[in-house]
């Protein structure tokens, strides 16, 4: 019953410039043996611009059979003013294709609106490539935070694709937010048409 690690994280951070930061991040676990042993390395070069906007690129490694370190994921993230209170964030993950080289196989876009000084609202979707290559939309979020003197209410639904290929609603989570006497009580309820242990009602009625 005694307690051992079984993983490790380390993480450096690097401020190349007033402008641009490199993270270094290695995650170590135990072999059969118990010998320490390497299992992810991420590195991740942040930039902004003078306008306000942003790019990072995260690389992650994992080691072979062998040991030898080689890309399994390289993540690419932009971050923009798109307007007035607008900000707009895109992200391309590719992933080793079958000829080896990297694929682009995931996108993911969101844009947030600060609608008013007590009112934001962040849309985001996700997009993977079908049998056919072609880009599909398999997940879409809308999130809303309203804030009321020190108490906060976010709001926010997720649509999946269901068994007909259409965006439904898959879950939607409610949490709120409120401090008090210089303590904080956070609440979240979680809406879904499928509840563990309940009878699934016809429809797609949340509960």
């Amino acid at each position: 019953g005694r307690l051992r690690t079984t993983t490790e994280t380390t993480t450096e951070t690097i401020h190349v410039g007033p402008n641009s930061t490199q993270i270094n991040e290695q995650v170590y676990g135990n072999d059969a043996q118990g010998r320490r042993q390497l299992l992810q390395q991420k590195q991740t070069e942040a930039k902004t611009s003078a306008d306000g906007s942003q790019r990072s690129v995260e690389n992650t490694f994992v080691p072979d059979v062998n040991g030898r370190l080689g890309v399994a994921e390289q993540q690419v993230t932009e971050t923009k003013p798109a307007g007035s209170n607008v900000k707009q964030t895109d992200t391309s993950i590719f992933r080793p294709g079958v000829n080896g080289g990297l694929t682009e196989q995931e996108r993911l876009q969101e844009t947030e609106r600060q609608v008013r000084k007590d009112l934001t609202q962040t849309e985001s979707t996700r997009l993977v490539r079908d049998a056919n290559g072609r880009w599909q939309t398999t997940e879409a979020r809308n999130l809303e935070v309203r804030k009321t003197g020190s108490d906060q209410v976010e709001e926010e639904t997720v649509r999946r694709l269901d068994p007909n290929g259409t965006l439904s609603v898959d879950v939607r989570n409610v949490t709120r937010r409120s401090t008090s006497n210089g303590r904080e009580e956070i609440v979240t309820e979680t809406y879904s048409p499928n509840v563990l242990g309940a009878v699934q009602r016809s429809g797609n009625a949340l509960e």
